[in-house]
């Protein structure tokens, strides 16, 4: 049984064919040179997947785990091509209304014609596929015990469990679709519960911006008067007879004007963070609207270096901001997106200080790049420092909620977690990648209708 939905757009059929193509190709046929060739693996899977196959034992979760799963595969069996002809059956194909997922179901046949005796291997495969910012990707993927059979020979059951094997088919494409709207539902519940503590830190970040504005105040304004006052001094002093005294006081007059001039300097720059701290803290309406993002990316860069320089353990970094001119106005929330930069540049902050206070650094030089770009109808922002990486048990958990690799109360374990979920607010995705030792990147990647 065939179930097509004429509403697919026919360049959208071919995508995500290909992308099942690939699967299979992995599946029944995995090279060393499709597991490792350049991006195969994550050209084909979503960073969250689960494969299952007929084997309890083989299952898993990751791509690692894929890689060796493969690897196992291609040192006991034998390729099942050349000698061996494979015949693809479609069993079953269902897309979503909106477009968005796609669930196929194959049955593959393997002839073997080595022995006197011609045999069929049959293998089942379920493939679930959704559309995500980067294209088609396998989600899920099951596999059935293989069913050997004589070419020449049939029983009286097999038409009765061919039709068993189809409604088992069906069984499993809903399971799926099942688990699918059950992990959409946790989704939302996970994102309600992030919003609230995103809306109970910006409520707390708010007040403690106002209480500092207020003698900030007091500062800029005094200093301003306290000038004004010393150019009366001076016209008083100036009617006075010219001696050693007053000589001596009027320079001292002009050493208190130049400290007043830097009390005032950094106290107008410290109404300036705590304006930021204010913008920052706003929930916002959530509305998108045309923003030039590189100067978003460059006044949140600039403030997460100074706010890092003003807290305790402050390190030296070269940054370094690279922006596509021809970005243009892209459609975000200004307020929310700006927590992200100042999250992933403090982090980014953190991992260079850890790496520079270990043995045999001494040479070390923390350096962070920022780059956007533009790919097509994509939005694409890197925040790339040199510090120690990260270990690859680790990389998985980083987004989730409360996973922090911070001592102490130095870290909640929310800052990428919240950071993740107003990225696919944006309709995008964050992305890592990470070699120990020598640098982390994380990538936001945003399909937005707002590029110009």
């Amino acid at each position: 049984m065939i179930i097509k939905d004429e509403k697919m757009k026919t360049t959208t059929i071919n995508e995500l064919e290909n992308v099942y193509e690939a699967a299979v190709k992995m599946l029944t046929v995995p090279t060393l040179d499709n597991i490792y060739g350049p991006d195969s693996l994550n050209k084909i899977f979503a960073p969250s997947f689960l494969f299952i196959g007929a084997d309890t034992n083989k299952k898993c979760d990751n791509l690692n785990d894929l890689k060796k799963l493969l690897n196992k595969k291609i040192k006991q069996d034998k390729p099942l091509v050349a000698e061996n002809a494979v015949t693809k059956f479609p069993v079953f194909r269902s897309y979503s209304p909106k477009g968005d997922t796609a669930v196929y179901v194959d049955e593959l046949n393997f002839i073997n014609t080595e022995s006197k005796k011609t045999t069929s291997d049959r293998l089942r495969i379920t493939i679930v596929l959704n559309k995500m910012v980067q294209g088609w990707r396998v989600v899920h993927l099951h596999t059935s015990t293989a069913i050997e059979t004589t070419k020449h020979e049939s029983s009286p059951g097999t038409e009765i469990t061919a039709k068993i094997e189809a409604l088992e088919d069906q069984v499993r494409v809903h399971k799926c679709e099942l688990e699918a709207a059950s992990e959409k539902l946790k989704e939302n519940q996970d994102k309600l519960i992030r919003q609230e503590k995103l809306a109970s830190l910006g409520q707390l970040t708010a007040g403690i911006a106002h209480e500092i504005k207020n003698p900030l105040n007091f500062i800029t304004n005094f200093s301003e008067l306290s000038v004004e006052f010393l150019d009366e001094i001076e016209e008083h002093i100036e009617k006075l007879d010219n001696n050693v005294t007053t000589e001596e006081i009027k320079f001292l007059i002009q050493d208190v004007k130049g400290n007043l001039d830097k009390i005032h300097h950094h106290g107008t720059r410290a109404d300036g963070i705590v304006k930021s701290m204010l913008l920052h803290s706003r929930g916002g309406s959530g509305e998108m609207e045309d923003t030039d993002l590189n100067n978003l990316i460059k006044e949140y860069v600039n403030l997460s270096f100074h706010g890092m320089r003003a807290n305790k353990n402050p390190i030296n970094v070269d940054i370094k901001v690279e922006v596509d001119k021809d970005l243009g106005m892209v459609k975000i929330n200004p307020e929310n997106f700006s927590r992200v930069v100042l999250n992933l540049c403090k982090n980014a902050f953190d991992a260079m200080r850890e790496k520079l206070e270990q043995k045999n650094n001494s040479n070390y030089s923390p350096q962070l790049i920022v780059r956007t770009k533009r790919a097509e109808d994509k939005t694409i922002v890197e925040f790339e420092d040199n510090g120690p990486g990260v270990p690859m048990e680790i990389r998985e958990k980083m987004m989730l909620p409360f996973f922090t690799t911070k001592k102490g109360t130095e870290g909640t374990g929310l800052g990428l977690s919240i950071s993740q979920d107003i990225i696919k607010t944006h309709n995008g995705v964050l992305q890592i990648d990470s070699r120990e030792g020598e640098f982390t990147k994380f990538t936001i990647v945003m399909k937005t209708p707002g590029v110009n």
